[in-house]
């Protein structure tokens, strides 16, 4: 401190690249000399040498992170440690406490399928900044490592779990169907399928009574694709289970099965009796197959059950016709299958 303020009263000043000269007071260069010290300016930009007033340089003001008194500690974290594939994810990077000066963090993933900003910068003065991270789609479940570093602080990582599509959904274009009738089947994606497409698995349950294929592929960037079943012979009613199975999850839909059959009905008049013939869609089973009517009014006649003989598809039954009508109906049901018939009578 004497040396300082020895130079202050001397006059002593540094020059316009930095350098100070003593040779102008020879009793202060002699007492500096003596005591081996080292002058420097406040602020650091230059220094003195008391031996060789020569060799006094100027320093380069130094950066704005080298200037941080300490090394601050910061943390890059994300709302949530799992992103659907194809969708954005707002990351923050945040410091222990502000800073003087701006500070800039670099940023590194370990795999391409998060991509982040290379430099997210934080104002002097504030504590954080946001940024966007971009999630490619992926064909299975793939864990992403965030790193933040740089000058002046604390590396930190976040880790961020970047999911494989789901399945959203499956679908059938019919809720019902019998032996030789087809319906689309759809299955949806959460997200987008990765490139080269996302492979979903079909299970069928019950493949005696519906034909299924065992996969169908999303292709890429799409969330949806089609896939076609066909009935075969029932003896029954039956819901049949499809189960739709990527990777990590599955959904289920059902698709009903009915046994295939119809009525064929003659041109009814009043005061005539008609036949009529039952033809199932496959052989009746052991014992026959029973079939039952119902009509709701009662100008027309109807038995109420017909017997197909086993090993026979076929079967007739008697319309007795009391008066002429308009939509009458004439409700069939074959081992739980149930359909309904309009009938008119012509008069005489």
């Amino acid at each position: 401190m004497q040396f300082l303020i020895a130079l202050a009263v001397a006059g002593v000043t540094s020059s316009g690249d930095g350098a100070a000269t003593l040779d102008n007071y020879p009793e202060l260069k002699l007492a500096l000399s003596q005591s081996q010290r080292q002058i420097r300016s406040v602020d650091g930009s230059f220094s003195i040498d008391p031996l060789n007033p020569s060799t006094t340089a100027a320093r380069s003001a130094p950066s704005a992170l080298r200037r941080t008194e300490s090394v601050i500690n910061a943390t890059v974290s994300f709302p949530t440690i799992e992103a659907t594939a194809g969708t954005a994810l707002n990351g923050v990077v945040t410091l222990a406490r502000p800073s003087d000066y701006k500070i800039e963090v670099t940023l590194r993933s370990n795999n391409l399928v998060l991509k982040v900003p290379t430099i997210v910068s934080i104002p002097a003065g504030a504590t954080k900044a946001t940024f966007v991270a971009s999630c490619s789609p992926v064909q299975s479940d793939t864990k992403v490592t965030v790193t933040a570093a740089g000058s002046g602080i604390t590396d930190t990582v976040s880790m961020v779990n970047v999911r494989s599509p789901r399945v959203q959904s499956v679908t059938f274009s019919s809720s019902a169907i019998t032996h030789g009738q087809s319906a689309t089947g759809t299955v949806k994606l959460e997200s987008p399928a990765p490139e080269g497409g996302m492979q979903v698995q079909l299970v069928n349950v019950d493949s005696a009574a519906l034909e299924c294929p065992a996969s169908v592929v999303v292709p890429a960037g799409q969330v949806t694709a089609t896939f076609t079943v066909i009935g075969r012979s029932v003896e029954t009613v039956t819901n049949v289970k499809i189960e739709a199975k990527p990777s990590y999850f599955e959904k289920t839909s059902e698709i009903l099965l009915s046994p295939k059959f119809d009525v064929i009905l003659p041109n009814l008049v009043h005061g005539q009796n008609e036949t009529a013939k039952i033809v199932l869609g496959a052989p009746a089973t052991a014992g026959g197959s029973t079939v039952k009517l119902f009509v709701n009014t009662k100008k027309l006649r109807v038995p109420s059950s017909v017997l197909v003989s086993e090993g026979l598809t076929t079967a007739t039954f008697d319309v007795r016709c009391n008066g002429p009508v308009k939509d009458a109906v004439l409700t069939v049901t074959y081992n739980g299958a149930v359909k309904t018939y309009l009938v008119s009578v012509q008069p005489q």
